[in-house]
């Protein structure tokens, strides 16, 4: 879902955007049935190779995407990690 990630990462959490819209992103990649250790990574990559993010944020939001991969890996719900990682993003980027 490389590509989808990033429309989403470029149109909506980097943008001003309401907690229902966030909502149903998450619902939506949720939805599309990858595995969301591939979400996660291909996140991690699109944040590391986003030259506008400052180290100290994109260090917070790295750290962020560890602790809820070790969360769903002890079997957290995968929606509700994916929400939390994309309203952390957004509100990094309202700072």
């Amino acid at each position: 879902p490389e590509k989808i990630l990033k429309q989403i990462w470029f149109d909506y959490i980097k943008k001003t955007v309401n907690a229902c819209e966030l909502k149903q992103i998450a619902e939506l990649v949720t939805n599309l049935g990858y595995p969301i250790s591939n979400t996660l990574e291909q996140l991690f990559t699109i944040l590391i190779n986003d030259k506008t993010i400052k180290n100290k944020k994109k260090a917070n939001m790295v750290l962020l995407l560890s602790e809820s991969e070790k969360k769903i890996s002890e079997g957290s719900n995968e929606y509700l990690q994916l929400l939390r990682i994309f309203c952390h993003f957004h509100q990094e980027f309202r700072e």
